[in-house]
């Protein structure tokens, strides 16, 4: 049969019509839809699919083909040239299925070129009658790695301690941003051996608490680095570097006579971290260990001790500081007698000593380990160096002068 094919293109504009002769059609209108997508499948994969199908009397004159580009922004990823349907006037299509985890984020996009044979005509398409030239091009699905991230800083404070003030070893781990990843987030360490310094709460959950059980292995270690997995894709990785209560630094000593007479010193000193950062409010408690008596003094040991509940806030540093206050008043049958602040000239000659005692500082907790739990006033609370709780930051060795306290 003679006649006029055309191919109508339905998605796109139409070109100049065929005109062919012998037995290659009825000169009916013929149409070619074509297809050409890419859309995000779930957290860790991307589906693409091109196509082209025909309809109309003239269809079974026709083979279809679809080359296809799939491409991350500029990347190439997968394709394949002249695909078809080995019977004439059916479909043809394509699809691919990446998995982001292994091609990672950015725009993924598919280039597809649809074409048409007439053997018995021997034409092909394009041009179509209505003007397109066989190209499409899906819209850009753009993917990105989801943010997570945390609520406090965690720090380790001690076996077992959880909080302190201002201070706490726990933190919240949550999704900040999916980027349209739409699966419960699973929770894991990454790079290395996370779970040696602390454990998660749960894997399969919105949240998750992470709780510091050791600190990092040096300032600025960040040994310990946490995803989220949503479906296999990962999120960006968040690092936290934990670090401890780690050692006193000496500020000032003020010297304050007591009304009831003797000696009082308050010496203050500032807390610090691993990595050498003043530290806030946080519990302190002290355990005294050794004491003893010297040149024939009968002053009062164990001391009293007052057991911190917290740094107080200085002035003059204008930041909280541990001021430990070292004291000796005239009681009965005191021997020697204390003298008043600076009364002998603050000299700590051998002569001028009275007694000394071992003292251990800890940060992170308030609780000492004395029989009174966590001391309250005054007392006779040593503490127990078995049972107190919070990161020992120094030894101290308390000197009590004539006159006045110091450390050594």
């Amino acid at each position: 049969m003679k006649g006029i094919m055309k191919l109508i293109i339905l998605s796109a504009t139409l070109l100049a019509p065929f005109i062919a002769s012998g037995q290659c059609g009825n000169g009916s209108t013929t149409f070619v839809t074509t297809t050409n997508y890419v859309i995000r499948q779930d957290g860790n994969h991307v589906y693409a699919y091109a196509a082209s199908s025909i309809s109309g009397p003239d269809a079974p004159f026709w083979q279809l083909y679809v080359s296809s580009w799939l491409y991350r922004d500029s990347t190439f990823l997968a394709g394949f040239l002249k695909d078809t349907n080995p019977t004439w006037g059916g479909a043809v299509s394509r699809s691919y299925t990446r998995t982001l985890q292994t091609d990672g984020p950015g725009g993924y996009h598919m280039d597809a070129y649809h074409s048409a044979y007439n053997p018995d005509c021997s034409i092909s398409a394009p041009p179509y009658w209505n003007g397109f030239d066989g190209n499409t091009h899906s819209g850009t699905v753009t993917v990105t790695r989801p943010v997570i991230q945390r609520t406090v800083v965690p720090y380790f404070l001690g076996s077992g301690v959880t909080s302190s003030y201002d201070y706490s070893s726990q933190t919240t781990m949550s999704v900040a941003n999916a980027y349209g990843a739409p699966e419960t987030p699973q929770w894991s360490f990454s790079y290395g051996a996370g779970s040696t310094f602390g454990n998660l709460s749960c894997s399969s959950c919105a949240s998750s608490v992470f709780t510091a059980t050791a600190p990092s292995t040096g300032c600025g270690a960040y040994n310990v680095v946490i995803q989220a997995s949503f479906n296999g894709f990962l999120s960006n990785p968040f690092w936290i570097d934990i670090q401890k209560p780690s050692s006193l630094t000496y500020i000032r000593t003020d010297q304050t006579p007591p009304p009831q007479g003797g000696w009082e010193s308050v010496i203050v000193s500032k807390v610090t971290d691993g990595c050498n950062q003043l530290m806030g409010n946080i519990g302190v408690n002290e355990v005294f260990t050794t004491w003893a008596d010297n040149n024939g003094s009968n002053w009062t040991a164990p001391l009293l001790a007052s057991g911190w509940q917290g740094l107080t806030f200085d002035n003059l540093l204008w930041a909280y500081a541990l001021k430990d206050l070292l004291y000796e008043i005239p009681g009965q049958n005191y021997y020697p007698t204390p003298l008043a602040n600076g009364q002998n000239g603050y000299s700590q000659s051998g002569a001028s000593l009275g007694s000394t005692h071992s003292q251990q500082f800890r940060a992170g907790s308030s609780y000492n380990g004395g029989p009174g739990g966590i001391p309250y006033g005054y007392g006779p609370i040593p503490g127990s160096l078995t049972a107190a709780q919070g990161v020992l930051v120094q030894t101290n060795q308390h000197y009590h002068w004539l006159d006045h306290g110091s450390y050594f």
